[in-house]
């Protein structure tokens, strides 16, 4: 017989391993809007719009990282990329958290 825990938790599907953690996305609304109430539906589709958005940056980042021949995407690739998508408004806070 298998342990309680098994039972009562069901192995994460594929999905479900590649998003962001939910406490986390709820977090960050209540950190951001503190005064205001997401409903279910609207914490998903953060949830889903934050998940996509990281894997078109990865995406980009990676074939950066493969032009330059390189096997790490390292911060320059991830801030290349975020130019050629056109999120260029993002690298100076991109590169101020990385001097921290």
């Amino acid at each position: 017989m298998g342990s309680p825990e098994r039972e009562l938790c069901p192995p994460p599907s594929e999905e479900d391993e590649l998003t962001l953690p939910r406490a986390s996305i709820n977090k960050m609304i209540k950190e951001l809007v503190p005064s205001v109430r997401v409903a279910f539906e609207s914490r998903e589709l953060i949830l889903n719009c934050c998940t996509e958005f990281i894997h078109l940056i990865s995406s980009e980042a990676n074939e950066v990282c493969n032009q330059s021949h390189k096997k790490t995407i390292n911060a320059e690739h991830v801030l290349t990329a975020l130019e050629r998508l056109g999120f260029s408004d993002y690298t100076v806070e991109a590169e101020a958290v990385l001097k921290d």
